[in-house]
């Protein structure tokens, strides 16, 4: 309980506090900025829409009304109670998500009865060109700034890269083409059509698009090709143990019990993580790394993990 409790939660929203030490070594903008900047980008792609109600209720006076002030409030309290927190996921934001929601259903309601009108095809054209020029430009900016981002974001869509026909290239006409059509729906403002054409794109995002990230994440990240090769080189009975702390996918891959030791021993293989391979080394320990490999070595965390053998 004082684990779980002290150790995850407290530390999870104290930082280093919670042990006498810094609170944290990211700057304070840092922690004032990351759930303001995430709120919008969790509403992708109905952002706009949300943007638009409150434009629409700033401009009506419709501020005055306590439901809608509600609602901006219950998107906004996740914000306010997790950004103390040391640690940060964008996944806390998701509560706010239903508040956006009932915040964007009446001025979409009214976009889907509005009729198409000023169907001006030069300006459509020249809309759809702005579009691949925006498209062009955001890509650049990100492979410029590609290191700013958080590691989670670089490797989500590193995975939607590898998935994506084309790659890069692809990925970038595709945006193109979307924003393109987005262009030209603008211009000729069929509204109705482009909330349906968004609507069909997240579903087909949802049932298609994020298992085949996801399943190109756990390929990148798993470490069953590991635990085979150890599975192949320590067969049953020979002793197999980890040092420092125990690697729970490893231990499912591997199909036996291995327990947990705090020193090398006399024979068999021995399992550490990078780390904890490193301080055996600095120790002068008898133990060779045969196999190194990188994964995910507990719910959300990576790292590398060594074999050792005397």
């Amino acid at each position: 309980m004082h684990e779980h409790l002290v150790g995850r939660y407290v530390r999870n929203f104290a930082g280093g506090l919670a042990a006498g030490g810094p609170y944290s070594r990211k700057p304070p903008l840092y922690h004032l900025t990351f759930y303001p900047l995430h709120l919008p980008a969790i509403a992708l792609p109905w952002t706009p829409l949300v943007a638009l109600a409150l434009w629409h209720a700033w401009r009506r006076g419709g501020f005055a009304d306590p439901r809608l002030r509600f609602l901006v409030c219950w998107a906004l309290a996740p914000v306010v109670v997790f950004t103390p927190a040391e640690w940060k996921l964008r996944y806390y934001l998701l509560p706010a998500l239903p508040a956006l929601a009932l915040l964007a259903a009446p001025v979409t309601a009214e976009l889907l009865a509005a009729r198409p009108g000023g169907r001006d095809l030069p300006r459509a054209a020249v809309a759809a060109l702005a579009a691949l020029v925006v498209v062009a430009g955001g890509i650049a900016l990100v492979r410029g700034r590609w290191g700013a981002t958080s590691l989670s974001d670089r490797r989500t869509a590193e995975a939607l890269v590898a998935v994506f026909p084309g790659g890069v290239d692809g990925l970038a006409v595709a945006m193109g083409a979307a924003l393109g059509v987005v262009a030209i729906a603008v211009a000729w403002r069929a509204w109705a059509l482009l909330v349906g054409i968004t609507a069909a794109a997240v579903g087909a995002w949802m049932l298609l698009g994020a298992p085949a990230v996801e399943r190109a994440v756990s390929r990148r990240d798993s470490l069953k090709a590991f635990a085979r090769a150890v599975a192949a080189r320590h067969p049953p009975p020979d002793p197999v143990v980890f040092y420092g702390e125990t690697i729970r996918p490893i231990v499912v891959y591997l199909g036996r019990s291995v327990p947990r030791v705090d020193s090398v021993p006399a024979d068999g293989a021995v399992i550490a993580t990078g780390e904890a391979a490193l301080r055996l080394a600095r120790r002068g320990a008898p133990a060779l790394p045969v196999l190194v490999a990188e994964g995910r070595v507990g719910n959300l965390s990576r790292g590398t993990v060594v074999l050792l053998e005397r």
